[in-house]
């Protein structure tokens, strides 16, 4: 669902005004939508990708229980699967609600997905994004989220994917724009095309030791594994290939020349903010 005007500029910027249609309804909960689903005219367009996101208005509504409303999710997605069966079906459950790891919405929304994730699903792909938005110690990531922390921020809509790095225990979202804010906040976009599609996907960030950052990036060697989730694509794991500095002014390491193949880069800084520091990877 996309109801905010917020949300409404992130996906324009994201995919292109004219490719894509939201079906969500403000305060929607499960049974709204599935009632939707099953009985308006929904099947009368051919949609290439469906991605569903509803549930936490059942949470805070008070009416539903995590296992009623994993029910309803469940229901839903079933319901999309019958409606649209040559469409691409991508499960996001909902998104993770709540400052604090311990807090009361926080672990019904946990409960849920725990509840999705054991559920086996029939041509439905089921993704959790309860990580793309915290930190490792399970806190929200400042700037994502308002105050209530129900609501994206504009930030938080611009979320483009997640990255996992394993061996240096990176789980962090990338945000789509290059700014400064959200520079401060994770890594960003920094070039190329949308997460996990042919070309050259550039991901940039700080040289922090914190939050998700890029500090230890150096430590990574050609054969190092990571993976890029979206939720148009899935997941797609990657091998790195290349590892190297450049000057700041050198930008062939963003070079879109992939042979049709689907890449990653990460870039940091290095040496004082003299130089770049380039990985490369492709996917496996």
């Amino acid at each position: 669902e996309v109801t905010y005007k917020p949300g409404k500029e992130a996906m324009d910027n994201a995919i292109g005004k004219d490719n894509w249609e939201s079906a969500g309804i403000s305060g929607d909960r499960t049974q709204n939508l599935l009632w939707r689903v099953r009985y308006d005219n929904y099947n009368s367009c051919h949609p290439e990708n469906i991605v569903i996101a509803i549930g936490i208005n059942n949470l805070i509504s008070g009416k539903d229980s995590p296992e009623n409303t994993a029910e309803g999710i469940i229901a839903v997605a079933n319901e999309v699967r019958k409606q649209f069966p040559e469409s691409r079906i991508i499960l996001l459950g909902l998104f993770p609600s709540g400052k604090e790891q311990q807090s009361k919405v926080r672990t019904q929304c946990d409960k849920i997905h725990d509840i999705l994730q054991h559920h086996r699903f029939e041509k439905v792909e089921y993704i959790n994004p309860t990580k793309w938005f915290t930190e490792a110690d399970g806190t929200m990531k400042d700037g994502l989220y308002g105050n209530d922390y129900i609501h994206f921020t504009g930030e938080g809509y611009k979320v483009a994917a997640n990255l996992k790095i394993e061996k240096l225990k990176i789980d962090t979202c990338v945000l789509e724009d290059y700014t400064k804010n959200a520079m401060e906040t994770c890594v960003t976009k920094f070039f190329g095309p949308n997460p996990n599609e042919i070309g050259n996907f550039c991901i940039t960030g700080h040289n922090y030791i914190t939050k998700n950052m890029f500090g230890y990036l150096y430590t990574l060697k050609n054969g190092d594994t990571l993976t890029l989730t979206d939720n148009q694509n899935g997941t797609i794991s990657y091998k790195i290939y290349h590892k190297y500095k450049a000057k700041a002014n050198q930008t062939y390491g963003l070079s879109q020349r992939t042979n049709g193949k689907r890449e990653v880069t990460l870039i940091t800084c290095c040496n004082y903010s003299n130089e770049r520091l380039i990985i490369k990877a492709r996917e496996i």
